[in-house]
């Protein structure tokens, strides 16, 4: 049957009843199909319709604790897990529960938070990750109490295994984004740890093979690897990369002891009874057996004397032993067979980085079933999947489908409320609509235009921009015919749009969809959502989001906060957490402003890479060196902020942006198709070392591929004795020295060839 939910949309998975052969057939395999309920009790993978149950132990767990704070909530610095974090204390505030809310931005915060607030601590009983441990063995980085519990609430993926078989003291809240049949089973090496000596090839290497070395214009080539021919993978070679729990330093040694763990699964099939096969399986086995008979028994003679009774007997004997030695090398076949397959299933499941579905709809969801929504929540669930599409982090598909069932909780929620009432004497008085979320199905995709003005806002617009190739002067033209066409002149579409006559705003979208195809513009609107707060216009929700990121990247290092800058570290979560509820209306302005700049910092820098010939095309990825000019102090200071001390551009969220806006440069035009699609892998500085970022190239908004290049990164540094600091929760960011770039991607290069 089709397990479905009526809440978030998940994704299905088809299970059946099996007979106790089947099931046992299926651990020699190293398989877990079986029911959800059988495999809900041998994982610790918590359920979605069973959220609730698990918050009902971490209330009974509060009520029996003594004074103090008994939660404490680790929080990833992202707008997706500020929104859970927001959802999750609203629902302890209202059953009285005290808790502790700590930002971390790598797994080195959480062993530091681990040493101050875990370690003997009487009074604390239940920890929440938010979008941060779930792709690393906790066991090692949280020293847990006997009285203690763990909730994991992380769209990271994948999840570590060695946390899917913990025990119940660490929990992971299923979105069900996990196929239950792609789980490895239990035993060793959980982690898949495997170092540069090992056999290392992708499996995308039927993707690779189609690359061709067909020049790109306006790239270089990279001369120390000119030389290098296309590599050739044998066939039936291992195909796939694990991940590793430990992703600080050097790789570890893999495990040797799988043996052990694997001889007890198929010990348990083979002592299956003959009664649970099918006739047509034992007579599938009666001859396998007597084949392999045949093989392994010696020749014998034919002109025998068939009524030599003694030598009946012997050849009886003979039959005996061979069944023995038969039955012996068929069994350890079977578990050298079940070994390799599990292998191949954690390399598999370990394969490359992707994301599931918001935790913010895990929370949210959690909510319903204790019957605690309300319009607050619902928004932050809004802006914690807006969060997720705006970055790349999941497809058009996934984000339609849960943008639909939030529309359909807005209408019931917010419903036709009337802006205006009508007094006795007939006179129309317009009321505040404070807290109104509405849904649009007609969001344009104009970079901030409500806090910009109509010609910049398409300028730095992320759709637009590569589409009409705007910073050309033909382009430019194009921009402004279009512009043209819809009756807008360029004064007025350089003017405030706040400031633009309503008429003109008013049929803008009808103009906009009428005029956009013609100028290669087909989609210029997304379902999206807002919020009305007094008199002010309707908030939208991508602002709210492109706003609460910047205030987080904006002063910070959120990859790694370091020594004398955690006021600052904590000020701007702070702020950011602020801006969420928008009720410090001038901090949401200065998120907006912040946000503007870091847009013309990123298209400014896309540009100049663009044009100067600065990217390197190898055969299985580009790269380019950001000499990042970050956001200037005179146009920052306007806003009331002080520049960063290090580039704007030297932070994780904002490279990243820069990245997925050159491909978009690149593949709306058709240049990074096909043949010639590779990911792009940027470096910046960042004083003495490199933020590195590696971003795949993705056709388009529904082709959101795993990312493998977080265990190449870890075995290149292995290979070459850097010095670096991967330590994050996205593992395809790793900072390294600035003496060590040139020979890690070069190595980085030789791993992906190998």
């Amino acid at each position: 049957m089709s397990v479905t939910s009526g809440k978030f949309p998940r994704i299905s998975f088809e299970c059946e009843t099996r007979s106790s052969a089947q099931t046992k057939r299926a651990k020699r395999d190293g398989l877990k199909r079986c029911s959800p309920a059988l495999l809900a009790y041998r994982i610790m993978l918590v359920d979605r319709h069973t959220l609730d149950k698990a918050y009902r132990k971490i209330r009974e767990e509060a009520l029996h604790s003594v004074g103090g704070c008994n939660t404490l909530i680790l929080v990833a610095l992202s707008c997706d897990a500020l929104c859970a974090a927001k959802i999750l204390t609203y629902i302890l505030r209202t059953d009285h529960i005290s808790y502790k809310v700590r930002p971390v931005s790598s797994y080195s915060d959480i062993s530091d938070v681990a040493k101050t607030e875990i370690q003997d601590n009487e009074e604390l009983r239940s920890i929440f990750l938010i979008n941060c441990g779930g792709i690393v063995d906790l066991e090692k980085h949280l020293s847990l109490e006997p009285h203690m519990s763990c909730f994991v609430v992380d769209s990271h993926r994948p999840i570590h295994l060695a946390n899917i078989y913990a025990d119940e003291q660490i929990q992971v809240f299923d979105d069900d984004f996990i196929d239950a049949g792609e789980i490895p089973s239990e035993g060793s090496d959980l982690s898949g740890a495997m170092t540069s000596s090992d056999n290392i090839s992708s499996d995308s290497e039927d993707e690779l093979d189609k690359l061709s070395d067909v020049d790109d214009e306006g790239e270089a080539e990279f001369d120390g690897l000119n030389s290098v021919e296309d590599a050739t993978t044998e066939e039936g070679a291992s195909d796939t990369l694990p991940e590793e729990d430990n992703i600080v330093g050097t790789a570890s040694e893999r495990s040797h002891s799988d043996a052990d763990n694997e001889g007890a699964d198929v010990d348990d099939a083979e002592a299956a009874d003959d009664d649970d096969l099918t006739e047509q399986e034992k007579q599938a086995r009666e001859v396998r057996l007597q084949e392999e008979r045949a093989h392994l028994a010696p020749a014998g003679n034919d002109d025998k004397d068939d009524d030599d009774d003694d030598d009946d007997d012997d050849d009886d004997d003979d039959d005996d032993e061979d069944d023995i030695k038969i039955s012996r090398k068929r069994k350890r076949n079977e578990k050298e067979a079940a070994k390799r397959l599990r292998r191949q299933r954690i390399q598999d499941y370990y394969s490359g980085s992707y994301f599931g579905h918001p935790a913010t709809a895990m929370m949210y969801e959690l909510g319903n079933l204790l019957g605690k929504t309300c319009n607050d929540l619902l928004w932050f669930a809004i802006l914690g999947l807006t969060d997720q599409y705006t970055s790349g982090r999941i497809d058009q598909d996934v984000y339609e489908s849960m943008a639909q069932y939030l529309a359909e909780e807005v209408n019931t929620t917010n419903g036709e409320k009337d802006g205006e009432i009508t007094t006795e004497d007939g006179t129309v008085v317009r009321v505040a609509e404070t807290g109104k979320i509405s849904a649009d199905r007609d969001e344009l995709r104009f970079m901030l235009y409500r806090y910009w003005s109509l010609y910049e806002a398409m300028y730095h617009s992320d759709y637009v921009c590569p589409r009409l190739r705007v910073w050309t002067s033909q382009g430019k033209a194009q921009m402004e015919e279009f512009l043209a066409k819809m009756g807008i002149s360029l004064i007025q579409s350089k003017q405030k749009f706040s400031f633009m006559s309503p008429s003109l705003v008013q049929r803008l979208r009808e103009k906009c969809r009428h005029y956009g195809e013609k100028y290669n513009l087909p989609n210029l609107f997304f379902r999206s959502f807002s919020r009305t707060y007094g008199y002010r216009q309707p908030i939208a929700a991508t602002d709210v989001v492109f706003a609460v990121n910047a205030l987080l990247e904006a002063s910070i290092h959120t990859f790694q906060a370091e020594a004398g800058e955690a006021h600052s570290f904590l000020h701007a979560f702070n702020d950011a957490m602020d801006c969420l509820t928008l009720k410090r209306h001038a901090l949401f302005q200065r998120g907006v402003q912040l946000s503007k700049s870091l847009h013309q910092v990123i298209f400014e820098q896309a540009v100049h890479i663009m044009e100067s010939g600065a990217i390197t095309r190898l055969r299985y990825f580009r790269y380019a060196t950001v000499k990042a000019s970050g956001v200037e102090k005179g146009r920052a200071a306007g806003e009331g902020e002080t520049a960063a001390r290090d580039t704007i551009l030297a932070q994780p969220l904002a490279l990243g942006r820069l990245a997925r806006f050159i491909i978009t440069l690149h593949t709306s035009n058709g240049q990074w198709k096909g043949a010639r699609s590779r990911p792009l892998v940027l470096l910046s500085e960042r004083g003495d070392t490199y933020l590195v970022v590696a971003t795949n190239c993705n056709d388009g908004e529904s082709d959101i591929t795993k990312n493998r290049f977080g265990k190449y990164f870890q075995l290149a540094a292995e290979k070459i004795s850097a010095r670096i600091k991967h330590d994050g929760f996205d593992t395809s960011i790793i900072q390294i020295r600035k003496e060590d770039a040139q020979r890690f991607i070069e190595t980085l290069h030789f791993m992906m060839d190998s």
